[in-house]
This record gives structure tokens, C-alpha cells and sequence, in this order.
């Protein structure tokens, strides 16, 4: 325990300055000027009329390439233009209007040497956002830039600060032969293992889950939650121990309404406009089936609390520790408490809300298949507590407690059990009846402000109301099926001028993607394995399922989180697991 404590303290010690760094673009070298720094990745980063600063250009790079956005409201009379000045050498990109945009712009390139390149960067238009009624900012402002790369147009190479990376993840090149030689070891040993036990099937897919080591494949990725997924579905094939026959019992009625939720999200995927964003969605759903399906066969054929509490135990540590140590390897998202810029961690989650989240739901799940209390355990708290905290989630951290109150009671007050439970379930009814409200009554300035606004023109953020009220909008338009699922980020802009992004509440974004019907299933989807659950508290994997809803669900009142893979596979994994449980005690003599 001494020895946990001093490490962390001499990690603290080491991340602090990269704590109170400046966030600028990738790419963008200081010093700058005209470029506006940003507390977060999705504001970052705003630039003057004109912006100059430096950027760091590989031999032989030939091409300068800068990522900008620009909003609806930054639009000036005119289509905008972009020029470049450098050594002298002037070039013009024109013309773009809203959106997201690349302008390329050419150099000779004789070096053979690494060199710093001094870049000015002006823009045809500007705004000034008090002008627009956004806020009070009186800057004057041009475009949102997001990255300044630079391209070897003879080989094709894409270099961010010096470095290559890969073309559409923005990756470097040793990180995805990294990546590659991991995927084909975590593949050749989960089939090894699996051939051995079946228990290293669930152990693979529970344990795989955070972990993306994205391979870029033509337009999409390979990834080791895709292959531990899929050759653990061969592997239990081949074993005859992933059948029909090994889904019945309380799997199936939690497979069921997944299933026909997923089938409504391809029905309403069929009327989107944006096709390839609803294929995306309904993918997803359809690997969750699958992720359902075999850790509840697996589970069920080779069941073990021990190990499943040690593998939740290992994945909290080493997420919380790549989340400390984030700040050393990479640029972290910064928000403003009190004046003051501070970070926020995501560690190998996509975002401090989805680390909160992630680590919430493994915590709980922990406390609860916890018998007895120990040293280690509680260092494991600690641990993923205190990484759990740092990403400043108020959503995450108050579902986290929340469901660690009803952990608490229900283990050492179990008489309580009833007035536990109905305060919980009033609490939700009334947290969601209060976004609701929120969502028909927007706007309102006391209720905006209660769950946090954002000025649209900030990344195209926007506030948690607006999004509700735009999701309402899209639903009354769409009212059966919804808009297609993943098609609320590419539509929202009609509602809410400038913004791109997901509504922060997942059930709004299911009444405005799939409809009523999508919202009545995913009810199911929730409501089904509760009732389960609670009759089944006795058993502790069931106990840690149940939780796992609460801390998932509550925080989707304000966030999206089964967007994500990684905590829509752990979420259904777990619950996979209580099912199984519940199962082998009926099943036992």
C-alpha cells in the first residue's frame, strides 16, 4: 500500500506542469499569435483574422495541410478564403462556406533536413461573437482551426509536429505496427487459452474492452475488442457451447428485447439521410448481441467469481494509471473551474465523461461480487476513485455515488432493501421527469444553467437544454421511427445554429433517431433485466448487474454512453455475467 501511494505521488509530481499546459492544435508549434489556446480539445482553438505562428515540417514534406471548421454564424457576405504566407511565398484557398474543411497549400521542398516553418495564416472573414448574441466575447474571430499537418506528396506520409501518423486515425506509424503485433498476440493467445478453459473467453471479452489498439483497414479499423469478440464467438462454436440451446433461462429474456431493439435501429436506419452514420449505429448493436451471447454461454459453461473480480480489479488499475499518466504522452481536455484552467483525464476512454463512466460501472461491479474487504481492494478503490475524480464528470461522479449509497445500505442494512430501492427508483423518476421539463420549457435560464451551458460557437458544443429541446424538435418531426440512428450529430445544426454533437442525453437521442418505438425498447431493454435482477439480489453477480444499470442509466440521463463500445461491451458483458449467475443457481441441484 506505501508502495501504491508513493508511486502515485511521484506521478502527480510528474504530470502537474502538463497539467497547466496550453492546449493549441496538433501541429501548431509556439510561439503563436492569433491563435486562441482553449480549455478543452472540442473548443480548441479559435483564430484571429490573421494567426501566425510555427510549424515543424519533416524532410522532403511538400504539403502543408490545415483541418478547420466553420461555423453557420462565423459565414461572412462572401465564401471564405484562406491564405498562407511563408518565406515569402504567398498561396490563396477558396472559396469554403459551412463546415468542415482541408485547404492544401504547396512548397518545394529541397531539404533534407527537419525544419521550422513560420506560418501566417489570414482569413476573408471574421466575426465577433457579442455581435452574433453568443455571449460577451468581444474578440474578433475567424476560424475554428483544428490541425496543421504537412504530407511527403511523393510517398504519401502524413506527419503531425515531425512525426508520421496514420492518414485517418492521425496515428503515428510505430504506434500501429504496435497496435498490428498486439492484435496477432492477443489472437493467438486467446485461442490457445479458450481451447484450454472456456472461462478465457469471458475473461478475454471483459478484459479487451477499454483497450482499442486500432489497425486502419481501408475506411474503418480493426481492433482487439473486434478480434477477441470474434474468435472467442469461433472459438465457443466450435466447442458447441455458443447455441440457441445455451441462451435459454434469463439470458434470453434480456437477448430478446436487445434483439428487437436492434432490429427497429435497422428498420429506422433505412429512412435515415445519412446512411453510412445509421449502418455505424446499428453495427454497434449488433455486436453487443453478440457480446451478450458469449459471455453468457461462456459463463454459464465455466463460471468464476474469483477471477472475474481479479480481471475488473486489474482493468480498473491499469486504466486509472494510463489516465494519470495521460498529461506525459498527450495533449488532455481542460475545462474552467473558478477562473482557473484545469484537466480532465480520459485515459483510453474517447473523454473524460466516458472514463467517469467506464470506471464507475467496473467499481460498482466490484464492491458488490466483494465478499470480504481487503488491502488490495481498497487500494483498487482508491485508485480508480481518484482517476474516477479527475475527469471532473459531475454526471459521472454523481452516479457513481449514488449507486455506491445503494451498495452501501443494501449490503449492511439489507432490511432497508424495499425503501432503498423505491428511494432510488423516485430519485431516477424525478431526474428524468426534471429533463424533460427542461427539454419542453427551453429555453430557461435557471434550468440552462443547472445543467451546464456551453456557447455554441465554443466546438460547436452547445448547452445540455438545447440539444434536449432539438432532440424533442427532430422527434415531433419523425414521431414512429425517428430520423436514423447516428443522425442526430449531422442534423442537429437545423435546430441549433453551429452545433455538431451528440444530444448528452441518450434517451432523447433515441426518441429523436428511432421514436417512440426506439424509446419504448430501449425501456425494455432496462426495465426487463431490473425486475430480473432485483429477485435475484441474493446472488452477488446479479447484485453487481443491477448496480451497473443504475450507475450506466443514471448517467445517460445527461450523457451518451452506449455510443461507445468500449462501456457498451463491459455494460452488457456484466450483465451477461448476472445473468449466468442467476442461471447456474437455478440449475444447481
Amino acid at each position: 500500500m506505501r508502495l501504491i501511494t508513493a508511486f502515485v505521488c511521484l506521478l502527480l509530481w510528474e504530470i502537474a506542469p502538463a497539467y497547466a499546459a496550453a492546449l493549441l492544435p496538433p501541429g501548431v508549434q509556439g510561439p503563436s499569435h492569433g491563435v486562441y489556446a482553449a480549455a478543452d480539445e472540442e473548443g480548441c482553438c479559435w483564430t484571429a483574422p490573421r494567426a501566425d505562428f510555427l510549424v515543424r515540417l519533416p524532410a522532403r514534406a511538400d504539403q502543408v495541410i490545415v483541418d478547420f471548421v466553420i461555423p453557420p454564424f462565423a459565414v461572412g457576405v462572401k465564401p471564405t478564403k484562406l491564405t498562407l504566407t511563408s518565406h515569402r511565398l504567398t498561396q490563396s484557398s477558396c472559396c469554403y462556406g459551412v463546415g468542415e474543411h482541408q485547404a492544401v497549400f504547396r512548397f518545394v521542398s529541397d531539404s533534407k533536413k527537419p525544419r521550422t516553418l513560420h506560418v501566417v495564416l489570414a482569413s476573408s472573414s471574421h466575426f465577433i461573437p457579442a455581435e452574433k448574441g453568443l455571449n460577451q466575447d468581444r474578440r474578433v474571430l475567424a476560424v475554428l482551426l483544428k490541425r496543421v499537418s504537412s504530407v511527403n506528396s511523393a510517398t504519401g506520409d502524413v506527419y503531425i509536429d515531425g512525426s508520421t501518423v496514420s492518414a485517418n486515425l492521425m496515428l503515428p506509424r510505430w504506434r500501429i505496427i504496435f497496435d498490428a503485433a498486439c492484435l496477432a498476440l492477443a489472437a493467438a493467445l486467446l485461442v490457445f487459452l479458450a481451447l484450454r478453459k472456456t472461462k478465457y473467453a469471458w475473461i478475454a471479452v471483459v478484459a479487451a474492452a477499454p483497450f482499442l489498439l486500432p489497425v486502419p483497414v481501408g475506411g474503418t479499423t480493426v481492433s482487439v475488442e473486434k478480434v477477441v469478440l470474434i474468435l472467442a464467438a469461433i472459438t465457443l462454436i466450435a466447442q458447441k457451447r455458443l447455441t440457441f440451446a445455451s441462451l435459454r433461462g434469463p439470458g434470453l429474456w434480456i437477448l430478446f428485447p436487445l434483439a428487437l431493439f436492434t432490429a427497429e435501429m435497422a428498420l429506422s436506419a433505412a429512412g435515415a439521410q445519412f446512411h453510412g452514420a445509421a449502418l455505424r449505429e446499428t453495427l454497434k448493436y449488433a455486436e453487443y448481441i453478440l457480446v451478450f451471447a458469449v459471455v453468457y454461454s461462456a459463463y454459464r459453461a465455466d463460471p468464476d467469481d474469483e477471477a472475474l473480480m481479479t480481471v475488473i480489479s486489474w482493468v480498473i488499475c491499469i486504466v486509472s494509471l494510463l489516465a494519470l499518466a495521460q498529461p506525459l504522452a498527450e495533449p488532455v481536455q481542460r475545462t474552467i473551474v473558478e477562473g482557473h484552467v484545469v484537466a480532465r483525464v480520459a485515459g483510453p476512454l474517447e473523454g473524460p465523461n466516458q472514463l467517469s463512466a467506464f470506471l464507475g460501472l467496473m467499481l460498482v461491479a466490484l464492491g458488490a461480487m466483494a465478499r470480504r474487504y481487503s488491502g488490495g481492494l481498497v487500494a483498487v478503490f482508491a485508485l480508480g476513485s481518484f482517476a474516477l475524480c479527475l475527469t471532473l464528470s459531475r454526471a459521472g461522479i454523481a452516479a457513481f455515488i449514488f449507486a455506491m449509497v445503494m451498495l452501501c445500505v443494501l449490503k449492511l442494512w439489507p432490511r432497508y432493501r424495499k425503501i432503498v430501492l423505491w428511494s432510488a427508483a423516485s430519485t431516477c423518476a424525478a431526474l428524468f421527469a426534471v429533463t424533460v421539463v427542461s427539454a419542453v420549457t427551453y429555453p430557461n435560464a435557471n434550468l440552462d444553467r443547472i445543467f451546464g451551458s456551453s456557447d455554441a460557437y465554443n466546438g460547436g458544443l452547445g448547452s445540455r437544454v438545447a440539444l434536449w429541446h432539438a432532440a424533442l424538435l427532430m422527434w415531433s418531426q419523425h414521431s414512429a421511427l425517428g430520423i436514423g440512428p447516428g443522425n442526430y450529430e449531422l442534423a442537429v445544426a437545423r435546430f441549433v445554429p453551429g452545433v455538431r454533437t451528440h444530444p448528452n442525453g441518450y434517451f432523447f437521442q433515441i426518441l429523436a433517431e428511432q421514436g417512440l418505438a426506439g424509446a419504448v425498447l430501449i425501456f425494455a431493454t432496462v426495465a426487463i433485466p431490473v425486475r430480473m435482477f432485483l429477485r435475484n439480489m441474493g446472488n452477488v453477480a446479479a447484485l453487481a448487474a443491477l448496480l451497473v444499470l443504475v450507475v450506466v442509466n443514471v448517467h445517460q440521463l445527461f450523457d451518451g454512453l452506449l455510443l461507445y463500445p468500449k462501456i457498451g461491451i463491459e455494460y452488457w458483458a456484466l450483465l451477461a455475467i448476472g445473468c449466468a449467475s442467476i442461471q447456474r443457481e437455478r440449475s444447481t441441484p
